[in-house]
């Protein structure tokens, strides 16, 4: 395996023979996918129960796997789950928040995230308006699960967690 990945994708990410799955049953079973160049569009498009969720969870590294998610030279099953985290946006069908601010919830907890990063994300996400007209802006303490916001806010806000200013890939399941 190479050295932690740096903030931007040359290569792009890849599978290899990778196997999923949840609950000790396997649902998915050596998936392979070649390389995919930055800035590439993937859809993922089948009915429901045949694995799109549980891919794109191995995909973060959310869920059991076997085999190897590749991103440029780095394997990233070797990496632990907050740093893999950082380079893979991962935005999940039922949005989840946690206690802390809004800053914090967009740059996942990133104790080395610049406030730049964090309002470009916003902007790019199409929240920041909205977080500058609440009383405390990004320092809003949104509380557990999310629970200061509506769940509108809620679901408008979190495309910038996933997108974060720089994360490469990112893994949108089921996002509206």
């Amino acid at each position: 395996a190479g050295a932690a990945p740096a903030q931007m994708m040359h290569k792009g990410f890849s599978l290899h023979q990778l196997s999923a799955g949840y609950r000790g049953r396997t649902v998915l079973h050596h998936i392979d996918l070649s390389p995919v160049p930055p800035g590439s569009l993937v859809a993922l498009v089948g009915p429901n129960a045949v694995g799109k969720s549980t891919l794109i969870k191995a995909v973060a590294g959310l869920c059991a796997t076997q085999g190897q998610v590749w991103l440029d030279d780095t394997d990233l099953s070797t990496l632990p789950a907050a740093v893999r985290l950082r380079h893979i946006g991962y935005l999940p069908q039922d949005v989840e928040l946690f206690a802390g601010t809004i800053a914090q919830n967009i740059c996942r907890f990133d104790p080395e995230a610049k406030s730049e990063a964090i309002i470009a994300a916003a902007k790019e996400a199409g929240v920041h308006e909205m977080i500058i007209k609440m009383r405390e802006g990004y320092d809003t303490q949104i509380g557990e699960q999310g629970g200061a916001l509506s769940a509108g806010r809620a679901q408008r806000g979190a495309p910038a967690r996933a997108r974060d200013g720089h994360t490469p890939p990112i893994a949108l399941d089921e996002a509206e």
